[in-house]
């Protein structure tokens, strides 16, 4: 699978699924001059995810997942 960011934040690919034990392989590409952060969560994590990237900007030892 190949993932490429976009301008403004963004990516190209904006959602991919794959089988629980199916083997991946992704190549990131990032034309962009930004950095680009990329997460692959399970669904329904978005809100968990967003309140640790959140506390990340404030405090980079904030990510004590449990």
């Amino acid at each position: 699978m190949f993932i490429q960011a976009a301008l403004g934040l963004q990516f190209e690919t904006k959602r991919f699924t794959a089988k629980a034990g199916e083997a991946l392989s992704l190549t990131f590409e990032n034309p962009d001059t930004v950095p680009h952060n990329l997460v692959i969560a399970r669904p329904g994590s978005l809100k968990t995810l967003g309140d640790l990237a959140n506390r990340l900007m404030a405090d980079p030892n904030a990510i004590h997942l449990q």
